[in-house]
């Protein structure tokens, strides 16, 4: 091949399966249509910093919910055989108990995150406020 490929900062932030994600796309598009070079990587990094943050505050907020789904379930457990000389019965409880919560508490986030990703895709591909967004419909494993 004869043709220079360059891979961008913003390509790399991807969704998973090594496609590029709509907003990588978006960002290269208006780096290749800035004339600009100073301007076009200020977009670059703003793109990845959006982008960086929003993956950080999902995870922290996922990481706490997950930590007192676990937590709280196996402390009251520990509690209430102390209390009452039932020895591991309801802390192994408590800890099931914490695993299912863990299994929805994962689950929930999963499709608000799907969600979130449909309506910013319906968003961008919806031509001029119509009600049908141009895309074929993402299939999610």
């Amino acid at each position: 091949m004869s043709g220079k490929t360059t891979t961008t900062a913003a390509a790399k932030v991807s969704t998973g399966t090594g496609k590029k994600s709509p907003a990588a796309a978006d960002v290269e598009k208006q780096v290749a249509q800035t004339a600009d070079p100073l301007a076009a990587r200020a977009q670059q990094y703003a793109a990845v910093n959006a982008a960086r943050n929003k993956f950080v505050d999902a995870s922290i907020g996922l990481g706490w919910r997950l930590a007192l789904a676990v937590l709280v379930p196996i402390f009251i457990g520990v509690q209430i055989d102390k209390h009452y000389g039932t020895a591991p019965s309801y802390t192994v409880a408590a800890v099931l108990l914490g695993l299912g919560l863990s299994v929805v508490i994962v689950w929930k986030s999963v499709k608000e995150i799907t969600r979130q990703e449909n309506a910013e895709f319906d968003a961008k591909n919806t031509p001029n406020g119509s009600a049908t967004p141009v895309k074929k419909e993402i299939k999610h494993v």
